[in-house]
């Protein structure tokens, strides 16, 4: 597959918008991630989660001048907006939640947002499975796709970019730090190569054993072989390990 130099990928998203001089330090104790550092045009990647460590939804986090913006997946953001109305309490904070259009825009190999645009960028557009398959391609997991209400945060493998472990305090952060202390999980997602594309769901096997399963798929766009997201039990986990994925041959860890 060739790939434009440059083109953008417009998807719906749930924007929840926070106003008030408290937003700052509400979100500190909300969500996963570093919110109080950040200045006018900073951001980062964060999860909300339930008490148990689980996650509700995940965003990206974006400082601006007057407000903070949480991108989300579409359905995710009222139950986001819901929760963190419910902790609010003497704080001086506003939330409100739209469905909109953002622009993700792919050029030398990253991506940006583009947020309340009246029109579309002067670039070629692609459909979604292009931003799908290279996501996949990369190993990012995408919400309510590779992870949903019923996992642990630490098993999505995106501690490094949405696990702020000095932060303090935050709904959660018991269960993740428990977790870290204990040095793993029983299970993380993994990046596989293999020998077609599949369906979501499919199972994975050791031996005959059933160690995980695959949560996306695609053909990946710059490395032209099937590629694919999935959870396996931490002891299948390590790069280059061998699996059978259902009846379709082998998987390779990456």
């Amino acid at each position: 597959m060739t790939l434009p130099k440059s083109f953008y990928v417009p998807l719906e998203r749930d924007l929840l918008r926070l106003t008030g001089r408290d937003r700052q330090s509400f979100l500190q104790g909300m969500l996963t991630n570093d919110i109080a550092s950040l200045t006018p045009g900073q951001g980062c990647y964060a999860f909300h989660l339930t008490s148990k460590g689980q996650i509700l939804a995940d965003m990206s986090v974006l400082c601006l001048d007057d407000c903070l913006l949480l991108d989300t997946e579409p359905g995710w953001g009222e139950p986001l907006a819901a929760s963190l109305e419910h902790h609010l309490v003497m704080e001086r904070v506003k939330i409100r939640l739209t469905t909109e259009i953002v622009y993700f825009i792919y050029e030398e190999g990253k991506w940006r947002a583009l947020y309340d645009a009246t029109s579309p960028p002067e670039l070629p557009v692609c459909g979604e499975a292009i931003y799908e398959a290279l996501r996949i391609e990369a190993g990012i997991p995408r919400g309510r796709v590779d992870f949903d209400e019923k996992t642990l945060a630490p098993e999505t493998g995106q501690a490094g970019r949405a696990i702020h472990y000095k932060k303090g305090c935050y709904i959660g952060q018991e269960i993740v730090a428990r977790i870290d202390a204990r040095g793993h999980t029983n299970r993380s997602l993994v990046t596989l190569t293999t020998e077609q594309v599949v369906e979501p769901g499919t199972r994975l096997t050791v031996d005959g054993k059933d160690v995980g399963w695959i949560t996306s798929a695609a053909l990946g766009p710059t490395c032209s072989v099937p590629v694919a997201l999935g959870y396996l039990r931490n002891e299948h986990a390590a790069p280059g390990t061998q699996v059978t994925v259902g009846a379709f041959g082998n998987g390779v860890v990456a």
